[in-house]
């Protein structure tokens, strides 16, 4: 179920169901609509005014679940532009769309092979940053051409933010790092500035407010707020009984968190 809830209020409008015996991992907005990723090969779009459904792509025993979604432009034409797809098998799968009806693919132009399932994508300029098992891929976003990679952690790599000219990863290995958005370009070694360990356990996502902070949630139950400037932890937010799973920040000077199942609470922080 994909539960709809009021901006400004935060107040519960409505609960949209894709499909059944479908499992949902990630929401990505594509100009009027939502698209979804979901377990096996799936990709489903929805209109949040009418609620209506459309198949994207189609279920496949043989795909793996699509486990990241994002939109970007497509170079090549005025008239479309481009979803790129992570999935479970290691497979980036780029569909192109009409920039006019969103609600549907229209080709799968290309598909890279990482070979490492993909769990996270942010865009950093005139780059792609991928999030996998371990390593950071790099890229080009104008032909997709892989420009970087390197091992950037010890485990799934969960989540990554861009914030001015720095980004941001996060891991099952407790650690949150920091990358020169350039670095890919000219070091070999792609040492990154600081590598930060506030949390106890596994660090699952991450957010940024207003360029001035990052959040990051994690299965400890705890929200740290960094300063993005000096790097350092500002604050501890212990609202949440159970992991925290999904972090955002959708307007100015406020941020939601989403919690595991065992508490199955949001929690709307407003900075003072």
């Amino acid at each position: 179920v994909i539960r709809v809830w009021g901006l400004d209020n935060g107040e519960y409008i409505t609960d949209i169901t894709p499909e059944s015996n479908c499992k949902l991992f990630n929401l990505e907005l594509v100009h009027t609509h939502v698209w979804v990723a979901c377990s096996k090969g799936k990709i489903l779009s929805i209109n949040p005014q009418s609620k209506k459904v459309h198949r994207v792509t189609p279920s496949d025993k043989k795909e793996g679940d699509v486990r990241c979604l994002i939109a970007v432009e497509d170079f090549n034409s005025s008239k479309h532009n481009l979803v790129l797809a992570g999935d479970t098998n290691g497979n980036i799968k780029i569909w192109r769309y009409k920039i006019k009806s969103p609600h549907k693919a229209e080709k799968l132009v290309h598909t890279i092979q990482l070979y490492t399932p993909i769990e996270c994508f942010v865009v950093a300029k005139q780059s792609i940053w991928v999030g996998s098992f371990e390593n950071i891929y790099v890229l080009d976003s104008r032909n997709f051409d892989k420009v970087a990679q390197w091992k950037a952690h010890d485990g799934l790599i969960n989540d990554l933010v861009v914030c001015e000219s720095k980004v941001w990863s996060c891991s099952y290995d407790m650690k949150t790092k920091v990358w020169d958005i350039h670095v890919h370009f000219h070091d070999k070694d792609h040492s990154c500035i600081k590598s930060l360990q506030a949390h106890t356990s596994r660090v699952c996502c991450l957010t940024k407010l207003n360029n001035k902070f990052i959040l990051s949630g994690s299965f400890d139950t705890s929200v740290i707020v960094y300063d993005a400037a000096n790097l350092q932890v500002i604050q501890e937010l212990k609202s949440h009984k159970d992991g925290v799973r999904c972090i955002i920040s959708p307007k100015s000077n406020f941020v939601w968190s989403g919690s595991m199942q065992r508490d199955g609470t949001i929690v709307i922080y407003e900075k003072i």
